[in-house]
């Protein structure tokens, strides 16, 4: 074991030490507090409840009360009367669901054995109903509990106007001595079930019991009004859950720790009596969660002791590399660098000896290595982009493009030949040939800009050119349209040079508009060539609000139009000088290619420009030759 690593562990090893001692102390302290914290919380919280709950309840039972004195009071009420007293009720307690005033038989009127006026809400409607209608009322336990002389609460039932569970608490009426009725005002449970889920703070369960010890809310709605505080103890053996059930059905407060209870999670337990109805309000922190933070500061404590020690060991790391001789430190670093470390540097030691030096001029090479192989990998990844794009725009051109010729060969009223020879950057030209039957579509065009940008421009044209000529919409109208649909994308960065035709091969005549693109040159069957036509509005793409017109021309038999990108005119020979417009019209006045077909005329031509411009061409050169043959049928 070298040097170094013997001082490294002399000291890492009793700094571990009391390290891990003084985070078993902080954990034990944290845990102790946060279960003494919940312990309080769960308490306060339970008895919070208890004590909100008793107060609600209590005032809806002061208010029972006083509708059964007013109904005891006035011996002449009519049934009006009654359902107004049980509205009224209902208006002044949020709580109450339903209320009723049920007379016993024949205390309402002599000749009537059972009436029991009830109005409930529903939806923010109030019904009303006589339940002895419905049911032998009699015999309820919401009926039973105050027809006895007492007033109370009923144990939850399902009730059978609302289909849902209710708590009742009933009173009797009390005239002359005599029990004549019992009001009874409805609780709907599950309104409370919602708020105690969901307004106790996070991490805490509650738990709600009647006072038989069922459960009116529990966390397994399978186990609510179907089981009970008892039934769940005897069922999970878990005595902390009798004892609960014992001190409810006592009135008493408590605590409780419950093991894998409930939801298979252990929980403490705090409870309290709500004495306005006996039951018992329960509050359960997960001791889970109790302690989830004390486990997340343990665990950065770790994290911090660790980085801590780290930091430790690594000042330690080099007072051992200080020690040892620099000869070794300087074999190392080489040795990473054969391992192909280009981070790796040498400290060179103080003073100017040759060790020195070698590790100076050592740090040098590594630097000027490392900074050749950056520069190296931006140019390689700068130049597979590049390609990469050059890639994307060629297969966006190609697609675009129709590739078989003649393009309509089952068409011998119309001749339509194309060649396409791309640059080595991607330009924008483009073509189209579109056939309706009694007229054809082409279209000449050029977008400016190169690459994928361009590309992209070239495919939005082409389509949107394709939809609205589909709609047989006039020219003019067709690239003023789109105009509006590429500006405001491009705001006038990019744009598009095109001439757009519509020929009658019936007749031969021809309606185009040219905005801003090289003009096309007609040969007639005679020999003579000439340009047709000027610009005849601007850059498409370029102007917002722009206008453009049209120009007709006729093409009689064996007439043939010379469709072209700038490519061709703007070819440049060894000094430089482009071929233009000029010179484009001498070599179509060239006997042999007046005399040639479509197909050799537009090959021809294409030869003659690769000739004049040696090497790569710096733009695509895009030809199209339409021709109108001598005979057709």
């Amino acid at each position: 074991m070298s040097l170094r690593w013997k001082l490294v562990l002399s000291i890492g090893i009793p700094v571990l030490v009391v390290y891990g001692i003084l985070i078993w102390v902080q954990y034990s302290t944290l845990r102790d507090t946060a279960l003494a914290d919940a312990r309080t919380s769960a308490r306060l919280a339970s008895e919070s409840w208890a004590n909100s709950f008793n107060g609600e309840l209590h005032g809806v039972a002061q208010a029972v009360d006083a509708i059964a004195y007013a109904v005891a009071m006035h011996t002449s009420l009519q049934e009006e009367e009654v359902y107004l007293l049980n509205e009224q009720l209902m208006d002044q307690n949020q709580l109450v669901a339903g209320s009723s005033v049920a007379f016993k038989p024949r205390q309402w009127l002599p000749h009537v054995d059972q009436y029991a006026p009830y109005s409930w809400e529903i939806e923010g409607e109030k019904k009303r109903r006589d339940l002895a209608k419905e049911y032998d009322y009699t015999t309820r336990e919401w009926y039973t509990e105050g027809a006895d002389g007492t007033a109370g609460w009923t144990e939850p039932y399902d009730g059978p106007v609302f289909g849902s569970l209710l708590v009742t608490y009933s009173t009797p009426v009390v005239r002359e001595g005599q029990v004549i009725g019992v009001v009874a005002a409805d609780i709907a449970l599950l309104p409370l079930q919602q708020q105690l889920m969901e307004s106790g703070p996070e991490g805490m369960t509650t738990m709600l019991a009647s006072p038989d010890g069922k459960f009116i809310v529990h966390p397994d709605p399978e186990r609510i009004f179907s089981d009970s505080v008892q039934s769940e103890a005897d069922r999970t053996g878990t005595e902390s859950l009798a004892a609960w059930s014992r001190d409810a059905k006592g009135g008493n407060a408590g605590f409780q720790q419950l093991a894998r209870y409930p939801m298979n999670r252990d929980h403490w337990l705090l409870y309290s009596p709500v004495k306005a109805t006996d039951w018992s309000m329960a509050a359960a922190f997960s001791k889970d969660d109790i302690l989830e933070p004390v486990h997340r500061q343990l665990v950065l404590n770790l994290i911090l002791m660790g980085a801590g020690l780290l930091t430790l060991l690594a000042i330690i790391t080099f007072a051992g590399f200080r020690i040892v001789r620099p000869v070794r430190k300087l074999a190392g670093a080489v040795r990473k660098l054969g391992d192909g470390d280009l981070e790796v540097r040498v400290d060179p030691p103080s003073g100017r000896d040759e060790i020195g030096d070698l590790a100076r001029g050592f740090n040098e090479m590594t630097e000027r290595l490392q900074e050749n192989i950056r520069v190296l990998a931006l140019e390689t990844a700068a130049r597979e982009r590049f390609e990469g794009e050059m890639h994307v725009a060629r297969n966006i051109q190609e697609m675009l493009l129709p590739k078989a010729f003649p393009a309509l060969p089952d068409r011998n009223d119309v001749e339509v030949w194309a060649l396409n020879e791309p640059a080595r950057v991607v330009a924008g030209d483009f073509f189209d040939i579109i056939d309706h039957g009694d007229r054809i579509t082409v279209v000449m065009a050029d977008v400016s800009g190169k690459g994928a940008g361009a590309a992209m421009f070239m495919s939005m044209a082409h389509t949107i050119i394709r939809i609205f000529d589909s709609e047989n919409l006039p020219l003019t109208d067709l690239v003023h349209r789109l105009n509006q649909c590429l500006y405001p994308d491009s705001k006038g960065t990019m744009f598009v040079t095109l001439v757009i035709l519509r020929y009658e091969p019936s007749s031969g005549s021809m309606e185009f508009v040219n905005g801003g693109h090289p003009q096309p040159v007609a040969i007639s069957s005679a020999g003579s060539v000439q340009l047709v036509g000027n610009s005849t509005g601007p850059l498409v793409g370029a102007i917002e609000q722009a206008d453009w017109t049209s120009l007709t021309h006729v093409l009689e038999p064996g007439d043939r139009l010379v469709l072209y990108t700038d490519g061709v005119t703007e070819a440049r020979n060894e000094s430089g000088a482009m071929l233009g417009t000029e010179g484009l019209l001498e070599v179509l006045e060239q006997d042999s290619m007046k005399r040639d077909t479509s197909e050799l005329l537009c090959k021809n031509l294409v030869k003659t420009i690769h000739q004049r411009e040696p090497g790569e061409p710096s733009d695509d050169i895009t030809v199209l030759v339409l021709g109108r043959p001598l005979h057709s049928s």
